[in-house]
């Protein structure tokens, strides 16, 4: 009786085949003074998976990063100037709306804009064997 809940929890975590998935994470600083984080999770995606690093000379402006799923951002990377692909696969560009040294990248693979899918499948798979085991 505990398998197919089980089974069902552990599938319903899944995403879609046509899902994209992103690490949604966001540390930044706001006035030197006000610090900004969240805890890192996943997010889906249809079509990018986006990563900001705010940066600028003058320190109270926010200084950071925010990870996640793009909507709109990446939208014209193929269509407009000034997107640069890096030698990770990443498409990035230089943004004033991010800082005199901002920087906006666009990617397309699973978790692409963070750390690997180990840390965060891994941990949640093995708390669900506990509950079922248990």
């Amino acid at each position: 009786m505990m398998l197919p809940v089980f089974l069902s929890l552990f599938f319903s975590f899944l995403p879609s085949s046509d899902s994209l998935q992103c690490i949604i994470n966001h540390e930044f600083t706001v006035d030197r003074t006000k610090d900004i984080s969240m805890v890192k999770s996943t997010c889906y995606a249809a079509k990018y998976c986006i990563a900001v690093h705010y940066e600028d000379k003058n320190p109270m402006k926010k200084q950071g990063y925010s990870v996640g799923c793009d909507k709109t951002d990446c939208n014209d990377m193929h269509t407009q100037s000034g997107w640069e692909k890096q030698e990770n696969g990443h498409i990035c560009k230089k943004h004033r709306d991010y800082g005199t040294a901002g920087e906006i990248c666009c990617c397309t693979k699973d978790f692409c804009n963070g750390v690997g899918t180990a840390d965060m499948v891994l941990p949640a798979v093995a708390i669900l064997l506990m509950w079922v085991i248990a």
